[in-house]
């Protein structure tokens, strides 16, 4: 997805979870396949601290998705690593 509208999707989500429940959201979980490799930038960003998109052992390339089979099962932390360093 291009980045742009990537960030357009995630900024939209932030602002309904701040609307709907009057605070910011806390977590990120991208959906179907995955974070795009400027997602954590835009989480950044937000002040988003947690993203749990990546689905350590699990391989969806046979649907032309990410393969996460050799990810980490160990959390992320979006202040030190982008999902093009973790998988």
């Amino acid at each position: 997805m291009p980045d742009d509208l990537e960030r357009a999707k995630i900024r939209n989500l932030d602002e309904q979870v701040r609307r709907a429940f009057h605070t910011r959201p806390l977590a990120y979980r991208a959906g179907r396949y995955g974070a795009g490799p400027n997602a954590m930038q835009c989480l950044r960003e937000l002040g988003i601290g947690i993203d749990t998109s990546v689905r350590a052992l699990f391989d969806y390339s046979h649907e032309q998705g990410p393969d996460y089979s050799h990810s980490s099962l160990y959390p992320y932390w979006i202040s030190r690593v982008s999902l093009q360093n973790c998988c």
